[in-house]
Formats: C-alpha cells, sequence, structure tokens
C-alpha cells in the first residue's frame, strides 16, 4: 500500500469540492475503520481511525511534535469519535508518511479498540522521539557510510558465522560503547571511503577502553566510494531478504535502523553513492595500543574525540578468524557461566 500515492490522488480530487473531507479507507479486512483524509480547503493530510468514545481512556496522552498533532472529531452523522492524526508542518510531508504507515500496519489488526488507541499514543511517543533526535533531511554522510560499515560487518561476518539470532549484539544503534558486544568481546566499525585513509576518528574516551572486556577489537573497514558498487538502500535490502524467515530477527532489524535514524522514504538520496570493499583490517585493543580511555582524563574534561593513525595500529593487527575465535571462547563463556 503506498500512501504517498493514495494522498496525491485524493488530493487531485479537491479541485472539485469546496470544503470538508476526502477520505479513503485502507486495509479494507482490517477490524478497524482506517482511513486516509484530505481536509479541504487546507488541503491538510491525515489519518483517521474510528473508535468508540468508550474506547479512549481518561489517561491517554497523544504526543505532539513540530510535525504532526492528533485531534478528536465528533460527527453529527456518527456517534463515534475519529481520532485525527495531523500533517501541521508541510516541512515534515515526508517524515508524516512513514509515521502513518508504520502507525496503519500496526494497528490495523488489532482486536480490541482500547489497545488499538493505545498502540496509537506508543507510535506516536516513538515518532516524537525520533523527531526530536534526527535530522528530516536524513543521515549525514557520515552516519551513511558508519551504517554501511555496521552492516557489511553484520551481512559478511556475524550472521554467517553466529546465526540470524547474532543480531541481537548489534548495539551500536541503542548508543552502546562500541557497535557490537559479544558478551565481553566487543567490536568496534570504523569505516573510510577515501582512497588512502590515513587516521581513524574515535567519538569519545569510552569507545577504546577494554578496562571491562575480556577483549575489544576495533575494525576498519576501507571502501571505495564508486558508481557500480553497493548503495546503503541495497544492502539493507538484502539483510531484510536474509532475515526474512524469522519475524524476531526481522522486527529487531527494523528497530534498530529506526534508532539510527534509517528510514526508507530517504533511500533515493542514499542511493546516490555505492560502495565497493577495499580492504578490512583488526586491531585487538591492548596495552599501549594508541588511544584515549577515562582513566587518562583529568577532572572536568568531557565528551573526548580525537583520531588516530592508522600506521600507529599496525603492530595489534589480529586476523579475522581471530576475532571470529575471540567471539567464540566469549559466546561459549557466557553459555558455560549461564549453565554452571
Amino acid at each position: 500500500m503506498k500512501i504517498e500515492i493514495i494522498w496525491e490522488e485524493l488530493e487531485n480530487q479537491i479541485k472539485n469540492h469546496i470544503s470538508g473531507y476526502l477520505t479513503r479507507r485502507i486495509f479494507p479486512d482490517a477490524n478497524h475503520d482506517i482511513y486516509l483524509a484530505i481536509e479541504y480547503p487546507s488541503r491538510t493530510r491525515m489519518l483517521m481511525i474510528y473508535v468508540d468514545r468508550t474506547s479512549i481512556e481518561k489517561s491517554i496522552v497523544f504526543p505532539t511534535s513540530s510535525g504532526f498533532e492528533v485531534r478528536q472529531m465528533i460527527f453529527p452523522e456518527d456517534e463515534r469519535i475519529a481520532l485525527q492524526l495531523l500533517l501541521t508542518n508541510n516541512r515534515y510531508k515526508d517524515i508524516f508518511t512513514a509515521l502513518v504507515q508504520d502507525i496503519a500496519e500496526n494497528i490495523a489488526f488489532i482486536p480490541v479498540e482500547t489497545d488499538v488507541v493505545q498502540m496509537l499514543a506508543n507510535r506516536l511517543k516513538r515518532w516524537q522521539m525520533f523527531l526530536e533526535k534526527h535530522d528530516l533531511e536524513g543521515l549525514s554522510e557520515e552516519i551513511q557510510h558508519g551504517l554501511y560499515g555496521e552492516l557489511w560487518f553484520l551481512r559478511q561476518v556475524v550472521i554467517p558465522r553466529f546465526g540470524l539470532s547474532s543480531l541481537s549484539y548489534w548495539l551500536g544503534p541503542e548508543g552502546a560503547n562500541q557497535d557490537f558486544s559479544f558478551e565481553g568481546c566487543a567490536v568496534e566499525i570504523k569505516t573510510t571511503v577515501s582512497q588512502n585513509p590515513k587516521k581513524l576518528s574515535i567519538s569519545n574516551e569510552n569507545q577504546l577502553d577494554e578496562t571491562r572486556l575480556n577483549t575489544l577489537v576495533l575494525m576498519h573497514l576501507s571502501l571505495d566510494a564508486r558508481a557500480n558498487g553497493e548503495t546503503l538502500p541495497e544492502i539493507v535490502e538484502s539483510l531484510r531478504v536474509i532475515l526474512g524467515k524469522d519475524s524476531s530477527s526481522r522486527e529487531l532489524f527494523e528497530k534498530r535502523l529506526f534508532q539510527i535514524g534509517y528510514l526508507d522514504i530517504h533511500a533515493p538520496k542514499y542511493s546516490e553513492t555505492s560502495y565497493k570493499h577495499r580492504t578490512s583490517s583488526y586491531f585487538k585493543i591492548e596495552q599501549d595500543f594508541p588511544r584515549i580511555v577515562p582513566a587518562d582524563l583529568k577532572q572536568g574534561i568531557v565528551q573526548v574525540r580525537y583520531s588516530i593513525e592508522i600506521s600507529a595500529c599496525r603492530s595489534y593487527a589480529i586476523t579475522e578468524s581471530e576475532v571470529i575465535e575471540s567471539i567464540n571462547n566469549a559466546l561459549n563463556r557466557e553459555s558455560t557461566d549461564n549453565h554452571g
């Protein structure tokens, strides 16, 4: 179902009307009456959900943001209430389309109306947080490159060797210190696209701190940005195919993409750049590895960001097989502890 197309079709019919609503029901087989609508003459886009008044508990709170709000409308010809989710700022038009798609799909087949109303509030809160955190125009180039690198490691190394459930070890989008954490063995991915990278950017003083870990690995993925490579949307779709038969892993994957700020509506923008794998290197963080950790900081110094020369890391290089062995050891150790 293409929400944007339906709205455009409704907007093309507005010239024949003076005031009121143009509506079209979506998900005809759903348990509830859900409509896309255009209010004219304002041409305001909205999602309309009809529910009984008793289904809206007094304690329910519908979040608002700079891009949307919720109205409760009572129509003379209908005793039910229409919950209207409105687009309030056209700058948020694309995001609003994704928001409505997400909400409609999540509420369509919920059997109980009170649960529908609660789900609406929950999803709106989720999107409110998204809009507070992420740019309307999508991910920056730096974040695009970084996300591609994490997905590459996930597809090429993690899933083939540890199965679909290993997606749960991808914790970077949740704000963890390292991108992947395997029960005591962590891997931080750094992706570069320049032809001859000289340095790697480290985000904070905790990123290369192995104090509470058995093993910490820094991976450098060197990519070549070229026209005939693989785009970010393409690697996303390839992983969706891989995860497709595992609903829990697929749901977690979509959650992680959302947390990092990836939306399919920005795919045309992301498709302008494609990547070819050049090299991948692994470095074990230990002893005198060049880095800054919390113990190095004087009182009052916070939010340290710095760069390290790649050439200074080479004496700490390890193979991919050694990385996999370290991950295996960590997972086996955790399994033994849990059953011991």
